[in-house]
């Protein structure tokens, strides 16, 4: 999972939500909290329906909202949960366990995300997937290396897992123009922005 950049699947600009191919890490920039919920809720539940392991990463407050947004969306996420199909871990917990120093540690990374992703490997489903809010939440804060550390960790993770990975990002309700040097940072370590 390089930087190199890919075609999103022609159609509708979603499609590569609900397709979601092994080994694509994207991103997807947005200004409106709903199309956040709606598109976390378009790749979490087409991999649901498709049989896909999914993990979401997430603060509680987020997981919530997007499992709130399946139900709406007619899926059981009690049921996936049960399944062992999705998985739900809590972004916050996650980020302590591997930050030092305000950066992220590629060792103490890997053991905390290497088990969840093995556990869904070990499952019947037939792809993972997984969706990250960790690099958003340092990005808003402000610490803008320990957001793209974590990204090519993300990478290198893929380059030992098989595995889709969305990260959104929040970027608040700001002009677009001033979106263009978060583009250019995100870009260095997503193929698909």
């Amino acid at each position: 999972m390089g930087a190199k950049r890919s075609e999103v699947p022609t159609g509708d600009p979603r499609s590569l939500l609900k397709e979601a191919p092994d080994g694509r890490h994207f991103a997807r920039l947005h200004s409106n909290p709903q199309a956040l919920v709606e598109d976390v809720g378009t790749f979490v539940g087409a991999g649901l329906r498709r049989d896909n392991a999914v993990i979401v990463v997430a603060s509680p407050a987020s997981s919530i909202r997007y499992l709130n947004h399946l139900v709406l969306k007619g899926i059981d996420p009690q049921k996936s949960l049960e399944s062992g199909q999705l998985i739900v871990r809590d972004g916050d917990e996650l980020l302590g366990r591997f930050l030092r120093d305000g950066m992220p540690r590629w060792a103490d990374f890997h053991a905390a995300l290497g088990p969840v992703i093995q556990a869904a490997q070990a499952g019947k489903w037939l792809k993972i997937r997984v969706y990250g809010e960790m690099a958003n939440d340092l990005w808003r804060a402000g610490h803008t290396a320990a957001a793209i550390r974590l990204e090519v960790y993300w990478n290198e993770l893929a380059s030992l897992y098989q595995f889709a990975l969305l990260c959104c990002y929040a970027l608040g309700e700001q002009d677009e123009a001033s979106y263009a040097d978060a583009i250019k940072e995100i870009g260095q370590t997503h193929p698909d922005v």
